[in-house]
C-alpha cells in the first residue's frame, strides 16, 4: 500500500545508501582496472583534441544549466595512446571541474604539445585546493575538509593518475594565484614512448 512519511524517508535513505554503495563498488573496479593498465592498454595512433571535444560535449549540457561556461583551446595533437584510458582521464578531470565550479563561472580547458608531449591544462573557478590537502589529493578515497560537501567517494584522480602513470606521463596540480584549482596532464608523443619502450 501507500507509503506513509516516515517510510518514504526511510526509503530514500536506503536509495541514497545503495546508490552510494554502487559508486564506491565501481569506483574500486575502475580503480583496480587502472592499477593493471600499463599491461593491457591498447595503444593506437589517436587525434586527442577529438578526444577532448567529445568528452567536454558531454558536460556541456550539464553546464548550461547552471551557467557554466567552457573555455576550450584545442591544438592538433596526436599521440600513440590507448582511447579508452585517454577517455577516464578527461572524463574524471572534467567531472570534479563540473562539480566544483559555482554558477556562472568558466572552466578552460586547453590542449598544447611541445617536442615530447601533450599537455593538457583543466582550470576552474571553484574553491580551490587547500595547501594542507594537495600532497594527498591523488590518494584513494582522499576527500578535504571543502569536498566533503560535494558527493563522490574520492577516487576520481586517483584513477585518473594511474593512467597517467600507464602512459609513463605525469598529472599534478598547479597552483592557481586567480583562485580554482588547475590540473595538467602531460602524456609522452609517440617518439617519446617508443624511446622508453626501448630502454626497459
Amino acid at each position: 500500500g501507500p507509503l506513509n512519511p516516515e517510510q518514504r524517508r526511510v526509503v530514500a535513505i536506503l536509495q541514497n545508501n545503495s546508490r552510494r554503495l554502487q559508486e564506491l563498488i565501481e569506483g574500486l573496479l575502475r580503480l583496480q582496472q587502472a592499477g593493471h593498465a600499463a599491461e593491457r592498454i591498447g595503444y593506437e595512433l589517436l587525434n586527442f583534441q577529438e578526444i577532448i571535444e567529445q568528452v567536454v560535449d558531454t558536460y556541456r549540457l550539464i553546464a548550461t544549466e547552471r551557467q557554466i561556461e567552457f573555455k576550450v583551446e584545442l591544438a592538433a595533437v596526436d599521440i600513440v595512446a590507448g582511447r579508452e584510458a585517454l577517455l577516464t582521464i578527461m572524463h574524471n578531470l572534467l567531472s570534479n571541474a563540473v562539480k566544483y565550479s559555482p554558477d556562472s563561472s568558466t572552466i578552460c580547458v586547453q590542449l598544447s604539445k611541445n617536442d615530447e608531449q601533450a599537455i593538457v591544462d583543466v582550470r576552474d573557478q571553484g574553491p580551490g585546493i587547500p595547501a594542507v590537502d594537495a600532497a594527498q589529493i591523488f590518494e584513494p578515497f582522499y576527500r578535504g575538509a571543502g569536498m566533503r560537501q560535494v558527493a563522490g567517494v574520492g577516487l576520481g584522480l586517483a584513477i585518473a593518475r594511474e593512467f597517467v602513470l600507464a602512459h609513463r606521463g605525469e598529472l599534478q596540480l598547479l597552483d592557481s594565484p586567480e583562485g580554482g584549482a588547475h590540473f595538467r596532464v602531460s602524456l609522452p608523443l609517440k617518439a617519446a614512448y617508443l624511446r622508453t619502450q626501448k630502454h626497459d
